[in-house]
């Protein structure tokens, strides 16, 4: 049986964490596209089409293993 976790952690100061986690290069659509075209360009493969929510952008793919994952992008801002 497939099972889903989402880890979502409070935070005191949004724009603190927003300038952290961008200069980890986890704060965008374009590392979301990154990650995912590396992963389908080396054995990965994809478990759905992008998606585009009001606030979020998100790529599921698999690795050659069939692991899920779910690259998300959640706006700060409309964008």
């Amino acid at each position: 049986m497939a099972t889903q976790i989402f880890v979502n952690l409070p935070v005191r100061d949004l724009n603190r964490s927003i300038v952290f986690y961008a200069a980890l290069g986890l704060d965008s659509k374009a590392k979301v596209d990154e990650l995912a075209d590396a992963a389908l360009a080396n054995g990965g493969s994809a478990t759905s089409d992008p998606t585009v929510e009001s606030f979020m952008y998100g790529r599921g793919i698999a690795d050659p293993d069939g692991h899920q994952f779910e690259l998300v992008h959640m706006f700060a801002t409309p964008e």
